[in-house]
């Protein structure tokens, strides 16, 4: 379940048609229906969204499989960054670990190794099960697939924009799949 409008108020209009009450509704309905994935990330609503999902967890007595993200501002330069993030998303979310921690866009001029370096240490610290990319190139996955695995940290995923009308990966899946 991806949780991009959850409490965004500039662009999806969260407090005018619907709001937290409704959301957990959602929130339920998705859980008795078998959905155990709740995607969402610190930007989305300026981390309103991670807020939300951690207080419908603690009322709903239930823990699906949490996946968030990493945003690289401007600002952000360094591993810590990416780490003092992953923090803050547990916090909001009221959980130790999330399952699938991914950077969700690579920020030039930081380098992409240091972002992989800093996934690969969140896995190792137990901050994240596991960890991924979104909107990388295929050069890019395979940059940061050679960090990780130095480290021993597997990469679980690569999260894209993969529609009808946006095709562009087509052509690397059979090379993705080795």
């Amino acid at each position: 379940m991806g949780t991009w409008a959850w409490g965004d108020r500039l662009f999806w209009g969260y407090g005018r048609g619907y709001g937290e009450r409704e959301l957990f509704g959602a929130y339920r309905a998705s859980l008795e229906a078998g959905l155990r994935l709740f995607d969402t990330a610190e930007f989305y609503g300026f981390g309103l969204s991670e807020r939300l999902l951690g207080r419908f967890m603690a009322e709903g007595g239930e823990r699906p499989y949490l996946v968030t993200k990493f945003f690289p501002y401007p600002w952000r330069l360094s591993r810590k960054d990416l780490l003092r993030a992953l923090r803050g998303s547990l916090l909001r979310l009221g959980v130790e670990a999330v399952d699938l921690y991914l950077l969700h866009w690579p920020w030039p001029p930081v380098p992409l190794r240091v972002w992989a370096e800093a996934l690969a240490e969140a896995y190792e610290r137990g901050l994240a099960r596991g960890v991924g990319v979104c909107n990388v190139s295929l050069a890019q996955l395979e940059e940061v697939k050679g960090v990780l695995e130095a480290h021993g940290v597997p990469l679980l995923t690569l999260q894209v924009e993969y529609n009808l009308l946006q095709r562009a990966w087509e052509p690397h899946l059979p090379q993705l799949r080795r």
